[in-house]
This record gives structure tokens, C-alpha cells and sequence, in this order.
């Protein structure tokens, strides 16, 4: 990606042009993270030039670039998983690397997690009159999970569908209800039209996902990210797992009685022991 970036405009760059490329190639690994300031220390250049630079290469600015790194269409769930097989059929690959690759997955993801942001979530979650789910696709794992753990703590939630059917739940979502929304690798149009329709309706939004850039990450209220990996890799979903086990357990630590529920359950499942036969 940024390899064919420099050949089609490699006749037009000045000698700053050239370096700034050159660092971008060499950090892109971490350009997701990276400021401004951050790129011209790193290239050696000003500020002004680096703002410049973007223009010379088809972009508006740094985050409309770092929105063409993450959105890039050629990037299939198929390419993927066939640059992660391309590791693992090299014979130097090991477990203990993918494991390391999964903790540095974990580092970045908490780097940029903060604790108030988490008890934030949390008293959210239970504070809000209705909680409405949209997981997609692979998410919706992720949601069914969440679901698992928090009704054990006397929480309900209501599943939205996807395509023209959300507007169907949309009707009924009041003022102090929230909306937890999952979306990773792109933001889908119904989360766009959710976190839209949020200013006017007055619903509080929550969204777990791995996008850094996006013009509507700034309308969500409570924002919780996770790295999943780079561009061209298998997106694991150990970040945000771990991120729902966090917030699980920030709602059992905050939640008066946390146990009452759980202690009715076992009480119901002694009582009508032997009925169900698994």
C-alpha cells in the first residue's frame, strides 16, 4: 500500500517529499498512533512541509490518510487470513511469536484505555432505562457474551437487526436509554444512521471498535477501542474480549447486591434439578 504509494508519486516529490515517505514506510507499523508533530520529528521535517506533503499524494490531511490505511478495500477477510497462513507456513514461525503478537495486541488496546473511560462505560450500562445491542457479523459473539455476563447481574437487553429492520427498534428508543454498538474494520451504514439519529433522539451510544478515524467516532458518547491487529493481518478478537471482561466486571464491582441474581439462579436450578438433561 504505501510501497505503491511512493512509485506513482516518486517523480514529484522533493527531497523532503522523499524522507517523509521513507519514515512513513519505516513507522507504519505504529502511523495509527502518531500525531502531526510526532511524523515531522520522526521525518525531520517541519510541520508546514508535512502538512503540505498529504495533498502531494491525494489526501486532505493525516487523519484522512490514516482513514485510507484502515478502509482500504483491498484488504478481504480472505487476504488476511492468508498473509497470517503465509507466517505460520514459514518454518521459523512459532507459537510463542503469535503469542507475543497478541500481547502487544493487548498493550496497545490498554495504552489507550483509560480507567475513567471504563467506570464511565460502566456507570452507564447501569444508569440507562433500556440497553439496546447492535453486533454484527463477527461481533456478534462479542454481544452474546456481554449479554451472558451481565444478565447474571439482573441486566436485560434488547438485540437490534441489522439492515432496514433497525428502524423497527430505532421507534422505540427513549431518551435515557443507550444503544451499545459493536463495529470493527469499517463503520457499517446502521451505525452511522444510530449514531445520528442519537442527537436528535437524546439516546446515549456506546461503541467498541478498532477504528481510530472516522468523522462519526466523534458523535459517540463513550468510545471503547480496540487494536486487532495491522491492516493486511487475522483481526483477532482477544483485544475486545478482554475489554467486555473489564467492563463485566467494573459493573459487578460498582452494582449493589452483585450476587443477588446469581445466588437466585443457583437457587432455581437446584429446585428443578434432573428436569433438563444437560
Amino acid at each position: 500500500m504505501l510501497e505503491k504509494l511512493y512509485k506513482d508519486n516518486m517523480d514529484q516529490f522533493s527531497k523532503s517529499d522523499h524522507k517523509i515517505m521513507e519514515s512513513l514506510m519505516r513507522n507504519k507499523d505504529e502511523l495509527q498512533y502518531l500525531s502531526s508533530s510526532e511524523l515531522s520529528k520522526k521525518a525531520n521535517v517541519s510541520f508546514a512541509t508535512l502538512s503540505r506533503f498529504w495533498g502531494k499524494i491525494g489526501f486532505k490531511n493525516l487523519t484522512d490518510f490514516k482513514s485510507y490505511l484502515r478502509e482500504d478495500t483491498h484488504l478481504t477477510p480472505a487476504s488476511r487470513i492468508a498473509a497470517t497462513l503465509e507466517q505460520w507456513n514459514d518454518e521459523t514461525y512459532n507459537v510463542g511469536e503469535l503469542i507475543s503478537k497478541y500481547q502487544l495486541h493487548l498493550e496497545r488496546t490498554f495504552m489507550n484505555l483509560s480507567p475513567e473511560t471504563l467506570k464511565k462505560a460502566a456507570e452507564r450500562i447501569m444508569s440507562s432505562s433500556k440497553i439496546y445491542i447492535f453486533a454484527p457479523d463477527s461481533s456478534s459473539g462479542l454481544a452474546e457474551i456481554l449479554i451472558y455476563r451481565l444478565n447474571r447481574l439482573g441486566l436485560e437487553f434488547f438485540t437490534m437487526k441489522n439492515g432496514s429492520a433497525i428502524y423497527e427498534t430505532m421507534i422505540n428508543i427513549s431518551k435515557n436509554d443507550l444503544v451499545i454498538m459493536f463495529s470493527y474494520s469499517r463503520l457499517l451504514t446502521e451505525i452511522e444512521i444510530l449514531l445520528l439519529h442519537s442527537q436528535e433522539a437524546g439516546y446515549h451510544t456506546l461503541l467498541f471498535t478498532d477504528l481510530i478515524t472516522s468523522k462519526y467516532l466523534e458523535i459517540a458518547e463513550i468510545i471503547l477501542y480496540s487494536y486487532r491487529g495491522e491492516p493486511n493481518e487475522y483481526h483477532s478478537m482477544m483485544s475486545p474480549l478482554a475489554l467486555i471482561d473489564l467492563l463485566v466486571l467494573w459493573i459487578a464491582r460498582i452494582k449493589v447486591n452483585p450476587l443477588e441474581k446469581m445466588q437466585y439462579l443457583e437457587h432455581i436450578r437446584t429446585k428443578h434439578s434432573g428436569l433438563i438433561k444437560r
